[in-house]
């Protein structure tokens, strides 16, 4: 990839490591740990979760564009995807970790109410989690439905949190 397209693995680097920095993954994981023992405000919530899972999100759709030619409008479009899939990708991860086995996870159940991590359905209930998941939901449809291309690639990644 950077031999045939030097500027585009560049900017992949890039948004990597931006994705990666203090205002992404690391900072993310900050606000992770530091919340141990401590509630955080719903906002906090959401923030540290669109650092760690959502900037990770965004970066692989991102670099993904830098290799088409699409409108501006669809970049936008998938960047409003991106964003609502990652923060629901976490929502439906704490919704699993109370409702489901560790057989069915394939890792220990309740394993954030046992480390004292904060999240929705701890925050919001169960109920009040499942509406932030379809929320989340929701935006993530409505830009699929925005896109000129077609989106049923993302639809069906859309689909794991509809499960």
């Amino acid at each position: 990839m950077s031999r045939e397209y030097p500027e585009k693995g560049a900017a992949c680097v890039q948004i990597l490591a931006e994705a990666a920095g203090s205002n992404g993954m690391v900072g993310g994981q900050v606000l992770d740990m530091d919340g141990e023992n401590e509630q955080y405000h719903l906002e906090t919530l959401k923030r540290m979760h669109e650092a760690k899972t959502g900037a990770l999100i965004q970066a692989a759709i991102a670099m993904g564009g830098l290799f088409v030619t699409i409108p501006e409008t669809d970049q936008t479009a998938l960047a409003d995807f991106s964003a609502a899939f990652g923060l629901g990708f976490q929502i439906k991860d704490d919704i699993n970790d109370v409702t489901k086995t560790t057989a069915e996870l394939g890792k220990t159940a309740d394993k954030d109410v046992i480390e004292h991590k904060n999240t929705f359905p701890e925050l919001l209930g169960l109920d009040g989690a499942i509406q932030a998941l379809q929320v989340e939901i929701a935006k993530a449809e409505t830009a699929l439905n925005e896109l000129t291309v077609d989106a049923a690639p993302l639809a069906e990644i859309l689909a794991v949190l509809k499960a």
